[in-house]
């Protein structure tokens, strides 16, 4: 097979920037090819003066130039990311509130996600590590396109078969540049490695798990992957019957403010009360759930918490709180309410014209109903 040549960037670099007075149109590309090629062919302290000469000279596409010279430093390698990164930074950007709003927000983004991917390429290593170590017999490596094994991984989400998936997306996380797939599949391989080995499938020969979510807690904290690595983490603590370990985590992500979407913090706070209801801290636990009443409008899952809530306190004799949850409750709308899980009990108890006198009346004939048995 013919190889064929590596490109002459330094060729190319010349080109482009012939070009970048005579196409005003494409200027803001002209730009940032020349300014990638300059950087790849070794030539950034040339490239610094250039730009500043061409931002001087008309900054009316400077906006458009911060963009794309941050859209090229996300593919260079980390040298030329580096260099190219301080140029853009020491950029002129002037008074211009529109360029310095764009400079400020693209470079924040791309800070982000080179923090990101010399993250994920220490993991990446490190899973190639322990895989050279644990490799399971019979195991096939999958090489190819990574975007060919994503479909076949997508496939078989819902086939239940950890022989089949966990070969597929290592060989994906191990060939993968680490990008934005990469937390997902890390993700998705501690959770299948949780179901192997709660389902006595486990295909390695040690536990991977515990080794996975110490992968997942090496993301970047603002990454949601890095928040379903540790919400999988507390439910194989549940699993294990370690509760105070299990809400230890939850009651750190409420407090920590790490949580990034409503979903998130309906979730932590569910599942914390529901921890803390298996340690019998009955009254912690509906006092937890009761944060969530501002949410009830919105989402089926704090509607849930909520009736659970009421019973809570109907078993810790606070009817006036039942009472206060059940009005909650009553306004839910019905768009919401029909999607909410357990909404067949949730009406049931709306309905009541008054449920004071209703349990009232529980105390009468409760008595008698347990002596039947």
């Amino acid at each position: 097979l013919k190889r064929e040549p590596a490109p002459d960037f330094r060729k190319l670099a010349a080109e482009t920037n012939a070009l970048i007075d005579f196409d005003m149109e494409a200027r803001a590309f002209l730009v940032a090819l020349h300014a990638e090629f300059m950087t790849r062919s070794g030539q950034a302290a040339a490239l610094e003066p250039r730009l500043v000469e061409l931002v001087e000279n008309d900054p009316s596409d400077l906006p458009e130039i911060v963009e794309l010279l941050c859209a090229i430093a996300r593919e260079l390698p980390n040298e030329g990311a580096d260099q190219l990164t301080g140029i853009i930074r020491r950029l002129p950007i002037g008074e211009g509130k529109p360029a310095t709003e764009t400079l400020e927000k693209e470079l924040a983004a791309l800070e982000g996600f080179r923090t990101a991917s010399t993250s994920y390429a220490a993991i990446q290593q490190r899973l190639r590590r322990f895989i050279g170590e644990n490799k399971p017999d019979g195991w096939e490596e999958h090489p190819g396109d990574t975007a060919a094994l994503a479909e076949k991984l997508e496939a078989l989400e819902d086939s239940e078969a950890p022989s089949s998936y966990l070969p597929l997306v290592t060989s994906y996380l191990l060939q993968s540049p680490p990008g934005e797939r990469f937390p997902f599949y890390l993700w998705r391989m501690a959770a299948w490695c949780e179901f192997a080995e709660s389902s006595g499938q486990n295909p390695f020969a040690i536990p991977a798990l515990p080794f996975l979510l110490d992968l997942c807690d090496s993301l970047p904290k603002s990454d949601s992957y890095y928040l379903e690595g540790r919400f999988l983490r507390a439910k194989s603590l549940a699993g294990e019957g370690e509760f105070a370990a299990e809400s230890a985590i939850y009651l750190d992500l409420l407090e920590s403010g790490q949580l990034s979407s409503d979903a998130f913090v309906i979730a932590a706070t569910s599942r914390l009360a529901t921890s803390l209801e298996a340690q019998g801290k009955l009254r912690e636990a509906r006092d937890y759930q009761l944060r969530l009443q501002d949410f009830s409008a919105r989402y089926p899952a704090a509607n849930d918490a909520l009736l659970n809530a009421m019973l809570i306190s109907l078993e810790l004799g606070d009817r006036e709180q039942a009472a206060a949850i059940l009005d909650r409750l009553s306004a839910t709308p019905d768009d919401i309410l029909i999607l909410t899980p357990n909404s067949r009990q949730i009406r049931s108890m709306t309905a009541l014209s008054d449920p004071m006198a209703y349990w009232a009346a529980g105390d009468r004939w409760w008595p008698e109903w347990e002596a039947l048995y």
